[in-house]
């Protein structure tokens, strides 16, 4: 079965913010429609706004890296943070990297253990990393941290 973008894109334009959650990955993958970081965004964007944890947290990653959007950390920040206080576990891994290197907030070494922390418990592998490398280097952490 093809993929019917017209009636995607109809029922994205409609407000339905699934189907804008998916063509803005169609438009970040490429796959189906040529790639269009500018209008990935855009979808990403409508979706964040009506509250979706995903496409706020596709939208942060934009915003760090400055593709489909201008660099923005502050609204990197944002976003991640909306997403990462609903469970999304990407954003939780991303508002970490935010805090320790102070990207859009200042650096907060204790924050950024506890982002990864809680993005580690849920099972992603590269905030697993990102903690087990500031444990194993002594950042962020003291004689009385009470990290296990």
């Amino acid at each position: 079965m093809g993929l019917d973008l017209s009636s995607l894109i109809s029922e994205a334009e409609a407000g339905d913010p699934e189907a804008q959650l998916q063509l803005a990955e169609l438009y970040d993958s490429g796959y189906g429609i040529p790639a269009d970081r500018g209008q990935a965004a855009l979808w990403y964007i409508r979706a964040a706004e009506q509250g979706s944890p995903r496409g706020q947290s596709r939208l942060g990653q934009m915003y760090i890296r400055g593709i489909g959007v201008i660099r923005d950390y502050d609204q990197a920040v944002y976003w991640l943070g909306q997403a990462a206080q609903q469970g999304e576990i990407a954003a939780q891994a991303n508002l970490g990297w935010c805090y320790q290197e102070g990207l859009g907030v200042d650096r907060d070494l204790v924050m950024a253990l506890d982002w990864y922390r809680q993005a580690a418990e849920a099972g992603h592998a590269g905030a697993r990393y990102n903690l087990g490398y500031m444990y194993a280097n002594g950042i962020g952490t003291g004689p009385s941290s009470t990290w296990a």
